[in-house]
């Protein structure tokens, strides 16, 4: 198969470049890493695949409208604020198990 038959049949069952469908792979994996780990912006654009952690914020700025620390921060909160499995068992009016 020549490479511009890969193209067009790549893009008739993707709708996308294959550079295209790199690009949302990595920032798709920024997501993750951002959610559930404590890696530093520069940690996670680097186990992305970005050369550098600018060239990584303004690729994620331009596709989620927000910074990758901002992104990385509501996460944080939002597990701050979930109860662990622990605390919630010894709530009032629970069980410990």
């Amino acid at each position: 198969m020549s490479e511009r038959s890969f193209y067009r049949a790549f893009w008739r069952s993707t709708g996308m470049t294959p550079a295209q469908r790199l690009v949302r792979a990595r920032l798709r994996r920024t997501q993750e890493l951002l959610e559930n780990t404590a890696a530093n912006i520069e940690q996670v654009a680097q186990a992305c695949g970005y050369a550098s952690a600018v060239t990584f914020r303004q690729r994620f700025r331009e596709a989620f409208d927000v910074s990758p620390s901002a992104w990385q921060h509501t996460f944080q909160a939002a597990s701050d604020a979930a109860p662990s499995p622990r605390t919630e068992a010894l709530s009032p009016g629970k069980r410990s198990v």
